[in-house]
């Protein structure tokens, strides 16, 4: 990793004395830093602001707003409070430089001054202001270490773990965007999971013939260092496409889990891109293994979270018809319920039940029994609609859920349904077993039913009609509307 002299720190000098400042000015300049003048408190505190100086020489006497004044309002915010005042002035009362000392300045020089001295001052407290910012950068790399690593062990879903491991990796490396990558099985493929600057990215495929960085870090397992994207000889054959964005250099970290690359981490920055100290290498590496950690849980949840889905699927279907079960359809006819509530539609409820099928498990056994409630589960599902629910409620009865029909649909819709089953042949290859099927018709609304038990209770009611008046038929539970 190569290492570039680091920019010179910045000074602004605050005096209303025009020859000072361009006096001050040039020796400051000629001692390697880069200067800013202003020539009263107002334009210091907008300079302040936007040049973010490292050090800010100060007069006190000043027209409109004062060096005190300036100082305290530096002092009192938390994003300038750091920047060391040394104060520049021409009082020279124990009150009046006690005073400065209270505003916050770190420290003053007397006019006239010696500028040797000025300069052996500044350096002092740009040493200060180093050590300062090393310290606050080493506790908030620290949280954030903090905040990722718990982050890994913790409950969270993977995809808000990927997130918090993209966010902090970014603030600390300073980067336009900070993609974590899983490599796929297939070499020419991988996925990005998570990019801190669009929170919308989820498994996003792309080429990584296109990404010639992360197919070195991949094969070398080493960390990938472009300084500068618009010369580095990695990206020549995608150099077209590089032009085009707004990155400057680009920082390719291989996550890997038990000596296989996984992924990466993925940084591009819009400045040249540092990164030599050991600190900065190992906090990097750290990053770089706990995003292992957090692919490999995520591997093993989402393998159980899957594995969870489907046993919970095989609670919820019927093993012989492959049908959803009674347990499902309590479940669906309560959404379904409360659905027909909210926005005032009809829901119908049809229970069926094959006549006299007990003779068939007595004549033909119960194999080819089974064969015949195989057959009439998939007789209802071709022969309904796609929003239709169908369930095996037990033994030979099923249910059918019609949202949006009223009661003259749904006793149609059920009499259709016994027709088909009483004209088609069941029984498997050696068929010819003939049976009818009795239906309940249960409607919402309706009377005496105000939640989705009452709807089903109204449809058994029904059925117990359809087989009191001779089978083969269906009925609606009040008797003058099933004629």
């Amino acid at each position: 990793m190569s290492s570039e002299p680091t920019p010179a720190p910045r000074i602004l000098l605050v005096d209303d004395d025009r020859e000072l400042r361009a006096h001050l000015t040039e020796a400051l300049a000629r001692s390697g830093y880069e200067v800013s003048g202003v020539p009263d408190g107002e334009a210091a505190l907008e300079a302040i602001k936007r040049l973010r100086p490292d050090c800010v020489i100060l007069d006190i006497l000043m027209p409109r707003l004062d060096g005190y004044w300036v100082c305290r309002a530096l002092k009192a915010d938390p994003d300038t409070a750091a920047i060391p005042v040394l104060v520049l002035t021409a009082l020279s009362r124990k009150e009046d430089l006690l005073q400065g000392l209270g505003a916050g300045a770190e420290d003053f020089v007397r006019k006239p001054f010696d500028l040797q001295e000025l300069l052996a001052r500044v350096e002092a407290q740009l040493r200060v202001k180093h050590r300062h910012d090393a310290v606050a950068k080493e506790r908030n790399d620290l949280r954030a270490l903090l905040e990722v690593s718990q982050a890994v062990s913790s409950t969270l879903r993977s995809r808000e773990i990927f997130q918090i491991i993209v966010r902090e990796t970014a603030r600390i490396i300073a980067s336009v965007r900070c993609s974590l990558l899983l490599i796929a099985d297939d070499p020419l493929y991988a996925y990005v999971l998570a990019s801190h600057d669009d929170a919308a990215v989820d498994r996003l495929k792309i080429e990584l013939a296109k990404y010639p960085e992360l197919q070195e870090a991949i094969r070398t397992r080493a960390p990938v260092l472009i300084d500068d994207v618009q010369t580095h000889p990695l990206l020549e054959s995608v150099r077209d496409q590089v032009r085009r964005l707004s990155v400057t250099s680009i920082y390719v970290l291989p996550v890997i889990f038990r000596n296989q690359v996984i992924g990466t981490l993925f940084l591009r920055t819009a400045k040249a891109l540092h990164l030599h100290s050991p600190q900065e290498l190992k906090l990097c590496q750290v990053i770089a293994d706990l995003a292992a950690t957090a692919l490999q849980n995520a591997h093993t949840y989402e393998s159980l979270e899957l594995n969870a889905a489907h046993l919970e699927q095989l609670t919820l279907l019927d093993d012989l018809s492959g049908l959803p079960n009674r347990r499902f359809l309590r479940k669906r006819m309560q959404e379904e319920f409360t659905r027909a509530q909210r926005h005032r539609h009809p829901l119908a409820c049809v229970l069926y039940d094959l006549d006299n099928f007990k003779q068939v498990n007595d004549q033909w056994g119960h194999a080819r029994g089974d064969e015949v409630l195989q057959q009439v589960a998939r007789l209802l599902q071709e022969n309904v609609r796609g929003s239709d629910v169908v369930a095996r409620y037990g033994g030979e009865e099923f249910v059918v859920l019609l949202p949006m029909t009223d009661e003259p649909g749904a006793l149609a819709e059920a009499r259709r349904i016994c027709r088909l089953i009483r004209a088609h042949p069941l029984g498997g290859a050696a068929g010819g077993i003939r049976l009818s099927a009795s239906a309940g018709v249960g409607v919402y609304p309706g009377p005496d039913i105000r939640t989705a038990e009452d709807l089903l209770y109204q449809a058994d009611r029904a059925l117990y009609r359809a087989k009191d008046a001779g089978k083969g038929d269906a009925a609606l539970a009040s008797p003058a509307a099933s004629s």
